[in-house]
């Protein structure tokens, strides 16, 4: 299918890419219609690429870490990767629904819907779109006019935040699409209404729509014309819904407001602004949030958790709701607005008209073919040689042939640089539920085939080993089907999230007896197996105190998520948990383990990121793994200290390995993180080739992941029972 980007060097460009999946909380949409912002989607063109990172201060400190954690190469490998097809346009759509999630209700295909979110009513010929963004189509309504929900819920939370009364009078400064649809939403709430543009023909459509007055921004008069209309009360409210980088319009809506009115910024203006102004009038200025409560909310947007409505009236999806209810009235005009349609194959042009001060554009739109369900079931993958979506079996030609699914950071920048850069593997397939970035990321890794959904890539008699890669609720699944596909299998940490997940996996591979790795990289550091091998043949038990600074992550990130992440207990202390083993002994039973968690202030209980565990050997063997999120980040992220036989080995941060005592041993010292990431895939290839390997036996490697979740079982119970204690 075709989708509109905004590409590195700020310009917009149509691209190719695979027809997303539905998710279960989401449908699919095959898009009929959607609305070019003239505001928002436009600012971002042709900003150059310095300027853009100039802009964005904050990752400086990000990319100082990454140097320092991982080297040059990786930043680099990033910031290509960050900056390459670039991000999807668009949040504004109408189209038909071909398909429903299954843990979604309420819509059927064929339904006709307005689609909201940046990111999701994409200018796309298909959408994957969460319930909650988007609305059903009421009858009367055309699905051109639906197209334009997203912008009216944006001002229609505009409009709720100002809470106006019948007759007051409000000011609107910016008489764009936005301003006129507040304009219009504003009258039919009976308002009065007072427009400020600074172009002749947005100030005509102004007053054609319903301002009472409409006026040139810069007119010495509006005061006057303010006061005139209200008996020199002024302006009960303004809404600013320009976009400037001056502060003006803030200016001019405290000079018009009256005292302890109310100011609401809807666009985009620099907020400031004279003290005394706000004082002496008490004005009440509030800023107002796309289209209302629910936005950015990850469990009300990507979960369909939705908001009661006798607490929160108002959500975004009630607002679009509430926007498309006017239309149905007939108590907003879209077609005054239209000023340009073009058809995808010509969207970059949309954009540049819309753009372009001169053009004149107001309302620009973006037409699609009329997608069924059955034509975009065959385009989950592209072949990236021909542009078609057959895929080519090539001859066998003693290759490693694999498919890598999920394409976030960690694979593109660690993983798929080290695979690809062995001369035995072809990656026949990049997949990823974006298709953008399974185009990108099959074009920078020289993959065949960009595709969105991988199971294709199980049928291919192709491909011989698997790589997954993507968040870690879908690891356990992916795993046993590509184990079950007869497919070698490395799988990123956690191998599972609960305990059915890991027993589903170790079932497959048992059936099968194909290769399972999983990502427990820090066993085949070169600095860890100099350890290992120094440990092994010294007397007595050994005690380890494994010291990790992990760092913050907010409460709101995927991972802290026990759906989706399964929390960082499970997602990441399965890594200290396999190193403590491995320094011991694999064939070293762990006879009990003992945890205590506490939650970082200020987050919510489900964030047990600070963790103590305890491990206890057959041998006698003491293991302590302190986990946790509060420490500073200049303090290094891993510590490990190793105590046998009358010696200390202390390794720092995977950098320096150091001894004290007897046995002590020469210090081994590198300039960056020697992790084992390389040396890891080293092994996997090694393994599918039929090579010696020292890839860890499946239960082996399924342990730490069975351990991390009865740790975080135990810690979550302990919490529960501690509430619970009067």
């Amino acid at each position: 299918m075709k989708q509109l980007f905004l590409s590195k060097r700020g310009t917009p460009v149509v691209v190719d890419v695979p027809t997303p999946l539905c998710g279960s909380h989401s449908l699919l949409v095959a898009t009929r219609l959607s609305v070019v912002s003239t505001g928002t989607e436009t600012k971002s063109l042709r900003v150059p690429f310095t300027t853009k990172h100039k802009k964005q201060r904050d990752l400086v400190q990000r990319a100082v870490e990454v140097v320092r954690e991982e080297g040059l190469d990786p930043l680099l490998r990033k910031v290509r990767d960050r900056d390459n097809i670039g991000s999807p346009l668009g949040y504004s759509a109408a189209g038909v629904v071909i398909e429903v999630g299954r843990a979604v209700s309420g819509f059927v295909v064929g339904q006709t819907v307005a689609c909201a979110g940046a990111g999701f009513a994409n200018h796309a010929e298909i959408n994957q779109v969460p319930a909650l963004l988007a609305s059903g189509v009421p009858p009367g309504v055309d699905l051109a006019d639906a197209a334009w929900t997203t912008l009216g819920a944006i001002a229609v939370q505009g409009v709720r935040r100002v809470m106006p009364q019948i007759g007051e009078c409000v000011v609107v400064i910016g008489l764009g699409v936005l301003g006129l649809l507040t304009v219009q939403i504003l009258r039919a709430n009976g308002c009065q209404v007072v427009g400020l543009d600074i172009e002749r023909q947005r100030i005509e459509l102004g007053r054609q729509l319903g301002a009472q007055v409409a006026l040139h921004a810069g007119d010495p008069l509006t005061h006057v014309h303010v006061a005139n209309l209200t008996h020199n009360l002024m302006a009960d409210a303004v809404i600013i819904c320009a976009t400037t980088g001056d502060n003006r319009p803030l200016t001019q809506a405290l000079r018009l407001v009256r005292k302890r009115g109310r100011v609401v910024l809807v666009g985009d203006v620099e907020i400031r602004a004279d003290r005394a102004a706000f004082y002496e009038k008490e004005v009440e200025f509030t800023l107002s949030c796309s289209y209302g409560p629910g936005r950015y909310d990850p469990d009300y947007e990507l979960y369909g958790k939705d908001y009661p409505a006798p607490f929160v009236r108002w959500t975004e999806n009630r607002n679009m709701e509430a926007f498309l209810s006017l239309l149905a009235d007939k108590a907003v005009q879209i077609q005054p607005l239209r000023t340009h349609r073009f058809d995808i194959n010509q969207a970059d042009s949309a954009l540049a008209v819309a753009a372009d001060p001169t053009s004149g554009a107001l309302g620009v739109e973006i037409s699609y073919p009329e997608n069924t369900a059955e034509s975009h079931k065959s385009g989950h993958v592209i072949h990236l040689t021909s542009g078609s979506t057959k895929v080519i079996t090539p001859p066998r030609t003693g290759k490693l042939t694999l498919a890598c699914i999920g394409l976030g950071s960690f694979a593109t920048t660690t993983l798929l640089p080290v695979l690809c850069s062995d001369p035995r593997v072809v990656l026949r397939y990049a997949i990823s539920s974006r298709g953008n970035d399974a185009v990108q990321k099959a074009r920078t890794f020289g993959a065949e085939n960009a595709a969105t959904d991988w199971r294709p890539a199980l049928s291919d008699p192709a491909v011989d080993a698997v790589v997954i890669a993507t968040r870690h609720d879908t690891h356990a699944q992916l795993a046993e089907a590509a184990l079950r596909a007869h497919k070698h299998v490395f799988v990123e940490k956690p191998l599972a999230i609960d305990s059915p997940g890991v027993a589903a996996v170790l079932n497959a591979q048992k059936d099968t007896g194909c290769v399972l790795a999983v990502g427990h990289n820090r066993r085949f550091a070169p600095p860890t197996k100099l350890l290992a091998n120094t440990l092994a043949p010294l007397p007595g038990p050994m005690i380890i105190q494994y010291r990790v600074n992990a760092g913050f992550i907010p409460a709101d990130h995927w991972t802290q998520n026990l759906h989706t992440g399964g929390g960082r207990i499970i997602g990441e202390t399965c890594h200290f948990i396999d190193l403590c083993r491995f320094l011991v002994g694999d064939r070293v039973d762990v006879v009990q383990i003992h945890s205590a968690a506490v939650p970082v202030s200020g987050q919510t209980p489900d964030c047990l990121d600070n963790v103590v565990i305890t491990m206890t050997f057959a041998d006698g063997s003491l293991a302590s793994i302190l986990y946790t999120s509060a420490g500073p980040k200049e303090l290094p992220k891993e510590k490990i200290e190793v105590f046998r036989a009358g010696t200390a080995f202390m390794l720092n941060d995977f950098c320096e390995l150091t001894s004290v005592g007897p046995h002590a041993i020469t210090p081994w010292r590198s300039r960056r993180p020697q992790k084992g990431h390389r040396e890891e895939v080293a092994s996997f290839l090694a393994a599918i080739s039929g090579a010696p390997s020292d890839l860890p036996s499946p239960t082996v490697a399924a342990f730490p992941t069975i351990a991390a979740i009865m740790v975080d079982q135990h810690v979550r119970r302990s919490q529960k029972e501690r509430k619970e204690t009067p």
